[in-house]
């Protein structure tokens, strides 16, 4: 059994010599990606001086030069070309037409406008006391051409995807994403849906749970099934689709349960049958401990990662062993740390780095306070539906008292 900084590192030394690549993709399949360049404007936005209102065009010194009754002398619609307007008057325009040139140097809104017949010429009056430049998108004022409109190793959401879109970037280089498989292991296994549940099985409760933390991390994601063990200490389900894995080099095979200790934990000798070589097996934490990563030499890049099959063990197991090791190969930053004080003592087994889920409490003299959930059980779920934050004990101590000073993971979108 090694530490938990041990795991870190070895994982982080795994992930060296496995750096994704880069690829360029178009617009509507960028979103959830992560960029991998910053992304610069090509161009002002907006492009040119608009209207943000629809109104009148006016140049301000005519307001006050003809006691704010001016003619109508054109109309301008977006999608216009801002032609130069001379002579005195308004410009009828609307919502992002283009300030024609001439002077024009305001826009009063439709409302604070009353309309004239002056001598059979359509006219305005103008009913406010408008600024010089009221209403008007100056170009340029959102983005200017080589201002950064994304930084690398952003995920790319929606509002990324319109800044860009607006800019006219139609692609944008992404890391290409890790191919990761997902084999769940175990006889008593189901998966939701297969109806009826048969006696002495379980719903696959860390399966979909994996799949989708996966895709939120950025993977690209196959889930394999589950794979019973057909005779004491071997899987021929697991070994084809390990086989599988290696001969089709994808980045990281994730399978759950069959990593501890007992007769049927079959992963551990498959893999070394396999000509696997584990980097370790077993860490000193709770919950998750018998977590087991294998390297393949002689196959390329395949990495396993076994993890226990409890339901809030894979959650610890994904959120501070796999999810880093992702960020490492996707060259993402690593988080700041995040510390606050235990609003109640805490008591662990001396020697494990724990993980419990927590809530927020109440501040004392300015400092955030968090308190562990009851129901820390490794297959109790409902606390991680409640759950704000983890809260993350080191090895050394057993008692952890109200005050103490503690590393605290916030929970975003239920993950870390």
């Amino acid at each position: 059994m090694i530490p938990a900084s041990r795991a870190l590192e070895i994982l982080q030394h795994l992930a060296a010599s496995r750096r994704v690549q880069i690829e360029r993709v178009p617009l509507h399949r960028a979103s959830g990606r992560i960029l991998a360049e910053s992304v610069l404007a090509r161009e002002d936005l907006p492009a040119f001086d608009n209207s943000a209102m629809d109104g009148y065009a006016v140049r301000s010194r005519d307001i006050d030069a003809y006691a704010g009754v001016l003619p109508v002398l054109k109309r301008l619609i977006a999608g216009d070309l801002a032609h130069a307007v001379s002579g005195v008057g308004a410009v009828q325009i609307m919502t992002g037409a283009p300030i024609p040139a001439g002077g024009f140097d305001t826009i009063v809104k439709v409302e604070d406008t009353e309309s004239l017949d002056v001598n059979g010429i359509p006219s305005i009056r103008v009913l406010s006391s408008p600024r010089v430049g009221d209403h008007i998108r100056k170009r340029g004022t959102d983005f200017r051409s080589g201002a950064q409109a994304g930084t690398s190793g952003q995920i790319i959401d929606s509002a990324a995807l319109m800044a860009f879109a607006a800019l006219g970037i139609h692609e944008v280089p992404v890391r290409v994403q890790p191919r990761i498989r997902v084999l769940s292991t175990g006889n008593e296994l189901q998966d939701p849906g297969d109806f009826p549940l048969r006696p002495g099985c379980i719903w696959n409760a860390t399966g979909l749970f994996l799949m989708e933390s996966l895709r939120a991390a950025g993977a690209e994601v196959e889930y394999l099934g589950i794979a019973g063990d057909e005779t004491e200490g071997r899987s021929r389900v697991f070994e084809a689709e390990l086989a599988r894995a290696l001969k089709d080099r994808v980045d990281v095979l994730i399978t759950t349960g069959a990593v501890s200790m007992g007769v049927h934990d079959f992963i551990p000798k498959t893999v070394i049958e396999s000509g696997g070589t584990i980097a370790f097996h077993r860490i000193a934490i709770r919950p998750g401990k018998p977590l087991l990563v294998a390297e393949f030499p002689a196959h390329g890049p395949t990495v396993l990662i076994g993890i226990p099959g409890n339901p809030i063990s894979s959650a610890v197991s994904f959120n501070f062993f796999v999810k880093p090791y992702l960020r490492s190969i996707l060259s993402l930053k690593v988080p700041v740390e995040e510390w606050a004080e235990l609003a109640a003592p805490i008591e662990k087994p001396e020697g494990l780095r724990c993980f419990l889920r927590g809530r927020w409490s109440s501040e004392k003299n300015g400092i955030r306070r968090v308190e562990a959930l009851p129901g820390q059980a490794s297959f109790m779920i409902h606390s991680l539906l409640d759950a704000e934050v983890w809260i993350e004990l080191p090895e050394g101590g057993q008692i952890f008292s109200e005050g103490s000073r503690v590393r605290i993971h916030t929970i975003r979108g239920g993950m870390a």
